[in-house]
C-alpha cells in the first residue's frame, strides 16, 4: 500500500507537470519594419528612363579681378653721429647725433577692382514625358511563442502591411529655350599721388547690368497657326501634368488629366466657303483711309474642332518578401499572406527579410476630339490712328468694337480615342530590412522533471513485484 500510495504521487505530480506546461498563457512575437520605394524620372513611353535635359551654360568673358600698379614710398634721412660719446676714467660724454627727419610720401599708384561677364546665356530644357512614384510602407511578423510550437510542427509567419505616403506625378513631353544677350559690367578705382603730401582721386563708378532676351520658346506657350484658304490651324503641345496621393480602393494609384489646351483647334470659315462657292458678295470687309480704318461682318460662322489629349496612369504594386532563415529555408510570399517553415531545431534563428516591389504600370493616352460651332451676327469695328503730336500729349488712338448682335459659341464633348495603352514594370531596387531573431521551443524543465520522477517510480515498482 505504501508503494502504491508513492506510485499515485508521482503520477499526479507528473500529471501537474504537464497541466502546468500545456496551460501556461501564449503570446505571438512580432517585428515591424518600415520600407520605402522610389523611383524618378522614368520614361512615360516604355521600360528605362525619360530623356531630360537641363542646361544653363554662359557663352563669353567672365572675370573678377583686382590690384593695383605703382608704389609709394615714405623717405626719412638717416641719423647720422657727428661726435661718439667717449668715455674716460669712468666720465663719458654724450654723442653728438643728427636725427632721422620725415620727408614725407613719394610715388603714385593706381588701384581698382572689376568683376562681370559680356556674352550670351544659354538655357535648354526638355522632357520626354516623366514619372515619379514614391511606395513608403510599414511591414509586420508575426509567428507563434516558442511554448506554442512543438517538435514537427510547421513554423508558421504571418506577414502584413500599412501604406505610407505612396504618390505617384508625371510630366507630359516638354521642352525650352532661351537665349539672353548679358553686359553685366562692375569697376571702380582710383589714384592716388605723394609729393611729400598725398592726394587721391577716385574714378567714375561703372556699373552696368543689361540683359536682352533674344529668342525665348517654350513649346507649352508657343503656338502655330497655319492659314489654308478658309480652315485655320493652331497646333500646341499642351501643359499636361498629373499628380495622385493615397491609393484608391483596389490599392492601385491612379492619375489621370487633360491638356490645359487644345493639341490641335480646327475651325472651319463656313461663310467664307459659302460666299466662295456661291459667288455672293462678301459678308464681311475692311476699309482704309487716311489712318482711319472701319469694318464690319455680317455673318460669321465657323465649324470645327478642339482635339485634346487625355492622358490616364495606372500603377498597381505588389509588395513581396523573400524569407532567409539562418537554416538555410527561404521563401518568397506576397506581404499579407502566411508562409510556412520547417521548425528549427536550434534554439534560435536568424531571418533577414528582403524586399521588392512587383508592379504594373499602364500609361493609357487618349485624343478627344470636341466639335465646335460659333456664330457671330452683325459686327463692326473702328480704329483711328491719331498724329504722333496729339499721342504726345497723352491721347491715345481710336479702337472701338461694336457688337457682335448675337452671338452663340458650342462645344460638345466628343469620345475618347486610345492611341497609346501599354503596361510594364518600373524599376525600384529591393530593400533589405534589419534581421529579427525567431526563439524555437526547448523541452519544458517541468516535462522533464515529470518525466525523470515517473521514470524512477517506475524503476522502483519493477523491482518490488515479484517476478
Amino acid at each position: 500500500m505504501g508503494m502504491q500510495r508513492v506510485w499515485g504521487i508521482l503520477v499526479a505530480l507528473w500529471g501537474g507537470c504537464l497541466m502546468a506546461f500545456w496551460q501556461a498563457p501564449v503570446q505571438a512575437a512580432m517585428y515591424g519594419s518600415d520600407v520605402a520605394f522610389e523611383t524618378t524620372n522614368q520614361s512615360m513611353w516604355a521600360p528605362g528612363g525619360a530623356g531630360i535635359l537641363d542646361i544653363n551654360h554662359f557663352i563669353g568673358p567672365q572675370w573678377n579681378e583686382s590690384g593695383s600698379i605703382g608704389s609709394i614710398v615714405e623717405v626719412t634721412t638717416p641719423s647720422v653721429t657727428l661726435i661718439p660719446e667717449i668715455c674716460a676714467w669712468g666720465i663719458c660724454t654724450p654723442a653728438v647725433t643728427i636725427p632721422a627727419v620725415d620727408l614725407g610720401d613719394y610715388g603714385a599708384e593706381i588701384s581698382g577692382s572689376t568683376d562681370g561677364k559680356i556674352g550670351f546665356d544659354l538655357a535648354l530644357a526638355a522632357d520626354s514625358g516623366s514619372v515619379n512614384v514614391a511606395y513608403p510602407v510599414g511591414t509586420a511578423f508575426e509567428w507563434p511563442d516558442p511554448q506554442d510550437l512543438s517538435a514537427g510542427t510547421p513554423l508558421l509567419i504571418s506577414t502584413s502591411f500599412a501604406e505610407g505616403a505612396t504618390a505617384m506625378s508625371t510630366n507630359f513631353p516638354e521642352a525650352s529655350l532661351s537665349l539672353d544677350f548679358v553686359f553685366d559690367v562692375h569697376a571702380e578705382g582710383g589714384f592716388e599721388v605723394c609729393v611729400a603730401f598725398c592726394g587721391a582721386l577716385d574714378f567714375p563708378t561703372i556699373d552696368i547690368n543689361e540683359t536682352i532676351n533674344l529668342v525665348d520658346i517654350d513649346s507649352n506657350t508657343t503656338a502655330i497657326t497655319f492659314d489654308v484658304g478658309p480652315i485655320t490651324t493652331t497646333a500646341q503641345i499642351p501643359d499636361l501634368d498629373t499628380s495622385t496621393a493615397g491609393t484608391n480602393a483596389s490599392g492601385d494609384l491612379v492619375s489621370s488629366g487633360i491638356g490645359s489646351d487644345p493639341l490641335l483647334d480646327v475651325d472651319v470659315d463656313l461663310d467664307l466657303i459659302a460666299t466662295t462657292l456661291l459667288g455672293l458678295p462678301p459678308l464681311g470687309a475692311e476699309i482704309g483711309i487716311f489712318g482711319a480704318s472701319v469694318g464690319y461682318n455680317l455673318i460669321d460662322v465657323l465649324v470645327g474642332a478642339n482635339v485634346q489629349v487625355v492622358q490616364t496612369f495606372t500603377f498597381d504594386p505588389t509588395l513581396m518578401v523573400q524569407l532567409d532563415l539562418g537554416d538555410g529555408q527561404s521563401k518568397t510570399v506576397e506581404v499579407g499572406d502566411s508562409v510556412l517553415f520547417n521548425t528549427p531545431v536550434a534554439k534560435e534563428t536568424t531571418v533577414t527579410p528582403t524586399f521588392f516591389l512587383d508592379n504594373t504600370f499602364t500609361n493609357t493616352t487618349s485624343l478627344r476630339i470636341d466639335p465646335t460651332f460659333d456664330l457671330e451676327i452683325l459686327s463692326a469695328h473702328l480704329g483711328l490712328d491719331l498724329p504722333s503730336i496729339v499721342n504726345g500729349l497723352g491721347v491715345g488712338d481710336i479702337d472701338i468694337n461694336l457688337g457682335p448682335l448675337f452671338e452663340q459659341h458650342l462645344t460638345t464633348p466628343g469620345p475618347d480615342i486610345a492611341v497609346f495603352d501599354q503596361s510594364w514594370a518600373l524599376p525600384f531596387d529591393q530593400v533589405m530590412a534589419a534581421d529579427f531573431t525567431i526563439r524555437t521551443p526547448e523541452p519544458g524543465t517541468l516535462i522533464l522533471l515529470g518525466t525523470g520522477l515517473l521514470g524512477v517510480a517506475v524503476s522502483r515498482r519493477r523491482r518490488l513485484i515479484p517476478a
